[in-house]
């Protein structure tokens, strides 16, 4: 099995809360800051200054639940789940920047594999 592939399991195995820091710290380290998702409890800190007609648009052309454990922008508009793996999170995209960058992005099982000898590669 190859080293993606192991990165791959372990990140399909890892919780949401997880995984979903794990694809944070990709969106941070790789420049995709549009990407990032955040938990439900910040909902109202990230909003703040937003006019009324703005979070009218956003949810009216977004998929928002309040009740959901999740939530992310994407083009302009609110969407939530409290499964973003299914929808909003690529683990084989995260697995080939982690061996791209030699980085687990927190991830200390990730990133043992990652350190692995490999002798293939010499």
């Amino acid at each position: 099995m190859s080293k993606e592939e192991r990165l791959r399991e372990v990140l399909e195995g890892l919780c949401v809360e997880d995984l979903v820091d794990v694809h944070n710290r990709y969106c941070e380290e790789c420049n995709y800051p549009d990407d990032t998702i955040y938990p439900m409890w910040q909902y109202e800190e990230s909003l703040e200054g937003t006019s009324v007609m703005d979070l009218t648009n956003m949810l009216c052309y977004g998929d928002f639940n309040p009740c959901h454990n999740y939530f992310w922008y994407e083009n302009g508009n609110l969407y939530s789940s409290d499964w973003p793996q299914d929808s909003m999170i690529y683990v084989s995209d995260i697995a080939k920047a982690m061996l791209r960058r030699e980085d687990g992005f927190g991830n200390d099982e990730c990133q043992d594999i990652i350190d692995e000898y490999d002798d293939e590669e010499d």
